[in-house]
């Protein structure tokens, strides 16, 4: 059954001189005559050559260290032995040196294997002298790196001298580097054929040269998973040669009789790197399919012995181990008992040849085949892929594994056994990292009839693995931190969950013990197979408790555990296994161009295991993913950068999610238009989405159809020229600007108080610096000079930003409140001068001037129904917020840090349990929100609707508050604006930032 999926290469090796002869070219056969020559000779071995498609490097057995150039006479008794080490070995008595040999110098001969060479260089030895030859006929051997003198014994004869027994050298696999030729009068013939030329001596001088064949070959393993199907895993564990021969004739064929004439391990290739675990090593997907050996002549390679085991008595495609079968559908066992010695068909009938041994683990997260377990290929080294079972010496095997379909590979016997035949599900498995998503989980369950499936929730984190509070929290506030399941992000009761819930809602949803019962989706009677499809899901936006169905963490996954248990003809199985919520995905979120701009865009999906110093990493797709557009028929997107369409995108199982998009041309100058490209990836389970955007004009949201505009405010009247910009910052009532650019000047970053001057615009467009005052009246009065008052936030009565001038105006309370209504999503966008992802985490973050190529992080709101969405900056610094002070009153001490550059109203970790200032055990994934990022924006007038206590001036509501962390959006209720004393008509008021509306 030649199926050509595996390639060999066997590459042979031969010594030889490169000089050219001094011998009689006369057709007769020359006569001897009589006197003495001076034998010039040089040896070199043959570099390895491609006849077919470790730890040890390649080039492990390519150096000549010492030689013994024997030679006989006609009638075959020994003329001389003489032993010779090189320079390079001994530090005096040098015979020789060595050098390269470059393909130019390479002989040229009848071998029909001479085109093709591995080996870029091999080793020569310089041109050697042998005086005093009488004039005769002799026959002229060379051995190499046997390290010793040759005995009387094992030079007596010819026969002997072939016949000298090399032992394998597993502790020093370069020690196994012997070598043997013969010596001829043109460098052609010593190259090809086993008979041993007769030489004629009769002249002064003669050269001779000697190619010289090692006594070891090496294979080199590589992996093809491009012919797999999709959700298909092999996890490489380790190649191994095996029953490779304890001894090798150092001339002569050498063919094992017995079984105690093998080692049964030879090298090990092992690709974990120490780790344990099924799912480690290579994992070679359909998306990812290329690993292992790049099959060159220094790559990592297993070597041994020659061994000629000849033709297999039938094709390589039975016995040796449970072979999967041969339709290339699944891996059934169509021959179990191939890996017993005492089959006929053990090893392809072949008990004494060498093979190679590949050891990893399956997985299949097919619907339907689903399955894993561990699994080993073997393979019997020969000459070809159909019978030919000679290991021959000085080759070089070239050994591709190429899996097909369901990881079959009919040149390679497979030894599979399922993990656990009763009942097969994947693991692990990921659903998305935003709320109300699902999962879909195929089971399948074997071996009998009247089969039953349950499946229980056993494990379901709020946090990751490590967080301070993880597993724990204060259910009540009774005092008493409490494990329990109800607060995780899983649920198996369906997207039915409010946008909030109370908690005793989530402990009913996931009360320990409780099981949900499923039917088969399809039942296959002759085989006592049952399909079963069980759906899992994320849970809402908000919990409560802090609580969430997405996952916050950019750096980290949450998991939980499902319990699936089945019950076959009485007979009950259990397993478990594992859902992970995948790393919340921030980049690329989006895309924006200018009016007159249809630049390209690559985008590649990227996560970080560690946001705060590192770098954004490639998805590698567990499953297929799609990228398609679902809104924008002027969106184009391309696979390679090369042709745009409006066609879907689809990747393969272990590739990047990796594309290009670009607008389908330009728009006039008073247009916008708004597109989402959606991502599905790891087995299209997880969505992601990309909001791409053109052109400048406001744009209609909500039912009332306001129109907001696409960018902050820069200064009084003037909107910033990009989404990205975050504008500058404003104090309540006052137009005079403080610029962006403060925010990362030395001194006046974040949590620092500053005591210099801010770069401010003024309602003229001026920029001048000034300081950041406070309020000193001590009455009702106003009491302040006109700077003062001008920078100051004003009275109550100034209750609106009513100064700022035609070109729009601040959105209200009830504008903000409306756009709560529609989908929102964070992430990082990018304007015009990018061009791709961004990979380092503080470029992708930190778009700052018109001329940077960076990105901006903010929150995306998508009204569907109008096909349009605004994206709100939050900084570069991740802090879209400036405090007038912090109050800092833990140690009942209050003290200011002055105009602090913060997003939070908090100014240190929350404790663990404090009676005025909060318990973290209450709110545990608040508990560090003092550093984490998010914005406010102020809204037109003041307003206590929300208030409880009109009369309270602590319920007044100035401004929205976008919380990036937590997927919050709603109004800020800490006070931005405040008096000194409710008595006070002077207010003080933090810097926030400002979105118009149309007039």
């Amino acid at each position: 059954m030649k199926r050509l999926f595996l390639y060999i290469t066997m590459l042979f090796l031969c010594i030889g001189t490169l000089f050219t002869s001094c011998v009689n070219e006369d057709m007769e056969e020359p006569a001897v005559g009589k006197g003495e020559s001076t034998l010039s000779v040089d040896i070199a071995f043959r570099p390895l050559s491609d006849p077919l498609t470790t730890r040890t490097a390649g080039d492990a057995i390519k150096h000549i260290n010492d030689l013994s150039i024997v030679i006989y006479k006609a009638d075959g008794t020994l003329h001389s032995c003489t032993h010779y080490t090189s320079s390079t070995t001994t530090a005096t008595g040098s015979n020789f040196t060595t050098s390269e040999v470059t393909p130019e110098n390479y002989p040229v001969s009848d071998d029909p294997l001479r085109d093709g060479f591995a080996e870029s260089k091999t080793c020569k030895t310089s041109t050697i002298s042998i005086p005093n030859v009488p004039y005769g006929k002799y026959r002229m051997y060379a051995v190499v790196n046997m390290n010793r003198v040759l005995t009387e014994a094992e030079t007596a004869s010819e026969e002997a001298l072939r016949a000298i027994q090399l032992t394998w050298n597993a502790n020093d696999i370069a020690s196994n580097n012997a070598m043997f030729g013969f010596f001829d009068t043109e460098a052609n013939k010593a190259t090809v054929g086993t008979s041993v030329p007769e030489i004629t001596i009769n002249a002064q001088a003669v050269s001779l040269h000697a190619w010289v064949k090692r006594a070891a070959s090496k294979v080199t393993v590589a992996y093809d998973g491009s012919n797999l199907k999709e959700n298909i895993y092999i996890y490489i564990h380790s190649a191994q040669i095996k029953d490779i021969p304890k001894t090798c004739y150092l001339g002569k064929e050498n063919k094992p009789t017995a079984k105690d004439q093998l080692n049964s391990d030879g090298e090990k290739i092992s690709y974990t790197n120490g780790a344990t675990g099924t799912t480690v090593g290579l994992t070679v997907t359909k998306g990812n399919p290329k690993h292992g050996s790049d099959h060159s002549e220094t790559a990592d390679a297993l070597f041994f012995f020659e061994n000629m085991q000849g033709d297999a008595p039938t094709d390589k495609t039975g016995g040796f181990g449970k072979l999967q079968d041969e339709t290339g559908d699944g891996l059934s066992v169509t021959n179990p008992n191939g890996s017993d010695p005492s089959d006929k068909d053990y090893k392809d009938g072949v008990p004494y040849g060498s093979y190679i041994e590949v050891k990893g683990y399956y997985v299949n997260k097919s619907a339907e085949n689903a399955s894993q377990g561990n699994i080993t290929y073997r393979f019997m080294l020969g000459k070809d892929v159909v019978r030919d079972c000679n290991a021959e010496r000085n080759n070089h095997y070239k050994l591709t594994l190429r899996f097909k379909n369901d990881a079959n590979n009919p040149d390679w016997h497979i030894d599979y056994t399922p993990e656990n035949p009763e009942i097969s599900v994947a693991s692990p498995l990921y659903i998305s990292y935003i709320h109300g998503e699902s999962v879909d989980i195929p089971v399948v369950i074997k071996g009998g009839t009247n089969a039953t499936l349950k499946a229980e929730i056993v494990e379901n984190n709020w946090a990751y693995s490590g967080h301070k509070y993880e597993g724990r929290f204060d259910n009540g506030g009774d005092g008493v931190l409490d494990e329990g399941l109800w607060n995780g992000f899983l649920t198996l009761a369906g997207n039915t969950t409010p946008a909030t819930a109370d908690l005793a809602g989530r402990k009913t949803d996931f009360e320990l013990g409780r099981t949900k019962t499923y039917s088969p989706v399809k039942v296959e009677f002759g085989s006592n197979t049952y399909h079963y499809n069980v759906k899992a899901f994320t849970r809402a936006i908000n919990l409560g408790n802090s609580f969430s169905g997405n996952n916050v963490y950019v750096d980290h996954e949450r998991s939980s555990k499902i319990k699936f248990t089945a019950t076959v003809n009485g007979k009950s199985v259990s397993k478990t296994i594992e859902i992970i919520q995948v790393r919340r995905l921030v980049n690329p979120a989006g895309v924006w161009r200018p009016y007159n701009d249809a630049s390209s865009f690559h985008v590649v999906l990227m996560e970080t295991e560690n946001e705060k110093n590192a770098e954004f990493k490639p998805i590698d797709s567990d499953g297929p993913w799609t990228a398609e557009i679902i809104e924008g028929d002027w969106v184009r997107i391309s696979k390679d950068g090369s042709s745009y369409s409006t066609d879907k995108i689809t990747g393969s199982t272990g590739s990047n999610v990796d594309f290009h998009y670009k607008p389908s041309g330009t728009i006039a100058s008073n247009q916008s238009r708004f597109g989402v490209i959606r991502i599905l990836y790891h087995n299209n389970t997880c969505v992601h989405y990309i909001f791409v955007s053109q052109g400048l004009a406001p744009v209609a949201m909500g039912t009332s159809g306001t129109k907001w505009h696409m960018t902050n405010v820069h200064c009084n009247g003037v909107d910033e020229i990009s989404p990205l910009h975050e504008g500058s910052m404003f104090r309540w009532n006052n137009v005079r600007a403080i610029l962006a650019t403060n925010n990362v000047k030395p001194g006046y970053g974040y949590g620092l108080s500053v005591s210099g001057k801010f770069d401010c615009k003024d309602k003229d467009g001026v920029v001048s610096e000034r300081p950041w005052p406070y309020a000193t009246d001590d009455d009702n009065n106003d009491g302040l000079n006109d700077e003062d008052e001008y920078y100051l936030a004003v009275s109550k009565s100034g209750n609106t930003f009513s100064v700022m001038n035609t070109n729009g105006s601040p959105a209200t309370c009830a504008n903000w409140t409306e756009l709560q209504s529609l989908e929102r999503y964070y992430g990082v966008m990018y304007g015009p001068n990018s061009r791709e992802t961004k990979q380092v985490v503080s470029d992708a973050y930190s778009f700052l001037y018109d001329s940077d190529d960076k990105g901006m992080r903010g929150m995306f709101v998508w009204d569907q129904s109008r096909k349009a969405h605004l994206f709100f900056p939050i900084s570069p610094t991740g802090n879209g917020h400036r405090k007038h002070y912090d109050d800092v009153a833990y140690t009942d001490v209050k003290y200011q840090i002055k105009c602090v550059l913060r997003y939070a109203q908090r100014h240190m970790e929350m404790p663990e349990n404090h009676t005025s200032y909060g318990k973290s055990v209450n709110v545990p994934l608040y508990y560090d929100l003092y550093e984490r990022p998010g914005a406010i924006y102020w809204y037109r007038t003041w307003s206590n609707e929300f208030s409880s206590n009109p009369s309270n001036y602590t319920y007044d509501q100035y401004a929205h508050d976008i919380n990036y962390f937590t997927f919050g959006f709603d109004s800020y209720g800490s006070n931005p604006v405040y008096k000194h004393a409710k008595t006070r008509t002077v207010y003080s008021s933090d810097a926030a930032y400002i979105r118009c509306v149309e007039n």
